[in-house]
């Protein structure tokens, strides 16, 4: 079992449940950034939180910054790439550090 609480270690099971994805998701030229961040910001939050759709006490395990794909043309000019973050504080909170199987993480991403 990993020891989640080490951050080295989250990053590992993270990139392990990248690894689980199909190599043609992960080969596209376009599949976004993963980014590993302790919290979600606090902007972020309070923005998800004012949703009608957001129930309270629910924690944001991600979020995918970027433009969706449906949404893009050639006229597009990208200022960032597209990311997908990931919270460590909110995943382990909700999973109580236990990762015993990383098949469950597959799930996730």
């Amino acid at each position: 079992m990993a020891d989640t609480t080490n951050p080295k270690s989250f990053e590992e099971i993270v990139e392990w449940a990248y690894t689980t994805l199909p190599q043609k998701i992960r080969d596209l030229p376009d599949f976004p950034g993963i980014q590993v961040v302790d919290e979600p910001p606090a902007d972020v939050l309070e923005d998800v939180s004012n949703r009608k759709s957001w129930r309270r006490g629910t924690e944001l395990l991600g979020l995918y910054s970027g433009t969706l794909r449906t949404k893009r043309s050639f006229t597009l000019v990208k200022y960032a790439p597209d990311l997908i973050f990931v919270f460590r504080g909110p995943i382990l909170r909700c999973s109580k550090g236990d990762f015993a199987g990383r098949s469950e993480t597959g799930g996730v991403a």
